[in-house]
């Protein structure tokens, strides 16, 4: 998971938004939860098995609600590592915003489909890469986009 307006390391932040993840999945009636085996890969985080569904979940946590949604297209951009984006062998990103650091609860939280993403990406390339920003934290100089929330949908509250 990445924070705040131009992504960063996994952080604390990510830790509280799994956890409070983990209670939101139990309440609307997931069976099991179980987290990826090496933390390290960026491909998904945790299988979450309801009753009638299983989803490979990837969650993204975010400090600040800027009313889009960032999305790493090149993790760096002196060696050409590939952002999740393209990494994820997710079925959904759940996408948790904090209004604040320090917040307990966030804000909103969006469910949206990976395949979604990459299409709206896609038929969008233009404009999202016309506002796109390259951010000096993490692992590299990394190259996100901002997309609309509509391309998700709004789960909480």
């Amino acid at each position: 998971m990445k924070d705040g307006r131009f992504g960063g390391m996994k952080s604390k932040l990510e830790d509280k938004a799994s956890v409070f993840m983990d209670s939101f999945y139990k309440e609307k009636g997931a069976i099991s939860i179980i987290p990826h085996p090496d933390r390290k890969f960026d491909d998904w985080d945790k299988v979450v098995k309801f009753p009638n569904i299983t989803y490979k979940i990837e969650e993204k946590a975010r400090i600040g609600d800027y009313n889009d949604i960032l999305v790493e297209v090149l993790e760096d951009l002196k060696t050409g590592d590939l952002g999740w984006i393209y990494q994820t062998k997710a079925d959904i990103i759940i996408y948790v915003v904090y209004q604040k650091e320090g917040d307990e609860k966030p804000k909103r939280i969006y469910k949206i489909i990976v395949t979604r993403i990459k299409e709206y990406l896609i038929d969008h390339a233009r404009e999202l890469f016309q506002n796109s920003n390259v951010a000096p934290l993490g692992y590299g100089l990394t190259l996100n986009i901002f997309m609309p929330l509509e391309i998700g949908k709004q789960i909480y509250p």
